[in-house]
């Protein structure tokens, strides 16, 4: 069987290995992640300069009293 030092050892050398990869340090070497982007969408977009965003002053005061029916 597998000695648990070696397992720890290879967990160990398999995550250094995979958090280069995902960083980017082995890019030189024609091993990096896809780069995900849509500059279509930024393209799209209609006057993100105006976007405001704006406080719902109902969330503030507190909950009304729920109504009560005819008592039974």
């Amino acid at each position: 069987m597998f000695d648990r030092r070696m397992v720890v050892l290879l967990l160990l050398v398999a995550n250094i290995v995979f958090g280069a990869w995902a960083n980017g340090w082995l890019a030189s070497w024609g091993w990096a992640p896809a780069t995900e982007s849509e500059p279509q969408r930024l393209g799209q977009q209609v006057a993100p300069y105006k976007l405001q965003v704006q406080i719902d002053k109902a969330a503030d005061e507190p909950a009304a009293a729920a109504p009560r029916g005819k008592p039974p």
